[in-house]
């Protein structure tokens, strides 16, 4: 009975593994579209789904800035940062969000974060070339 409980539960664990990845998929597709608005319903399903799925919250965070919703695309990338710290484009787009808020000196300090945890981060850098000299 033990034999095909532990079967059981592999194949749950597969199925919904299955699951999780086309409906990844199927965000990344609309994201792609620049559809933001069912992109960010999917990848909240994923997340639902799998609620250790970082890079789910992560593209929740980027519609939220394309839908103008900064303070909330910033509470995502808090949850991608919690669920990963050495994801560079989180603190990256955390500090786009905060620069829409005005909170610059907070988001150019997650620009050099981005750059601490990936150097050479091409992007952060001209973030903080162009928008942060006057806060170091």
């Amino acid at each position: 009975m033990k034999f095909f409980f532990k079967v059981y539960i592999l194949l749950f664990c597969f199925q919904v593994s299955a699951q999780v990845d086309k409906k990844f998929d199927e965000g990344l597709m609309k994201f792609l579209d620049k559809d933001f608005v069912n992109a960010k319903e999917i990848f909240t399903e994923v997340i639902k789904l799998d609620p250790k799925n970082y890079e789910s919250y992560y593209y929740v965070g980027v519609c939220n800035i394309k839908l103008s919703l900064f303070t909330e695309s910033i509470i995502n990338f808090d949850d991608v940062i919690k669920l990963n710290p050495k994801y560079a484009k989180a603190y990256y787009n955390r500090g786009v969000a905060k620069f829409y808020l005005s909170m610059n000196e907070s988001g150019c300090s997650d620009f050099r974060k981005a750059v601490e945890v990936q150097p050479g981060y091409d992007d952060a850098i001209k973030a903080i070339m162009q928008f942060c000299k006057e806060y170091k």
